[in-house]
């Protein structure tokens, strides 16, 4: 009498999910890659956008009308706009807000290239503004 076994090494359909998982749990995570959008200088701005196929600003390019790229390809871009969109706070930049906040009875604007302001509560001038222009510093109301 002869004895037959069959083995087969098709795998089910419940061992091949079994094994996809296992393998998914046991594959190393790569660090997801932050995205770079600005550097301080044209040399580490240009590779950075090389590196990772997207503009990077160059900070050290910046002004109050203007933002200057570095392109992936190698090129530079410099955006110009008609009139300021970041004023010098200390060292640095920020964005023109010009919404208005409470100082004292005054109402100034949050950031903005103007040295302005506004009667908060109806004392005083109704609005004044400096006028440097001569370099006198003077301040001109309007009542």
């Amino acid at each position: 009498m002869v004895a037959a076994l069959t083995l087969s090494a098709a795998p089910t359909a419940e061992a091949t999910a079994a094994s996809n998982l296992m393998a998914l749990r046991q594959a190393p995570t790569q660090p997801k890659q932050e995205v770079v959008t600005e550097r301080p200088d044209m040399v580490s701005a240009g590779l950075s956008a090389r590196l990772q196929n997207s503009r990077v600003e160059i900070t050290s390019e910046r002004t109050e009308e203007s933002t200057t790229w570095a392109n992936p390809d190698g090129t530079i871009t410099t955006e110009i706009n008609s009139g300021p969109i970041r004023v010098r706070r200390g060292e640095g930049w920020t964005r023109v807000d010009t919404t208005l906040v409470q100082a004292g009875n005054r109402l100034v604007p949050k950031a903005a290239d103007a040295d302005i302001d506004f009667s908060a509560d109806g004392s005083g001038a109704f609005a004044s503004i400096a006028d440097d222009t001569h370099g006198e510093g003077q301040r001109q109301a309007q009542t």
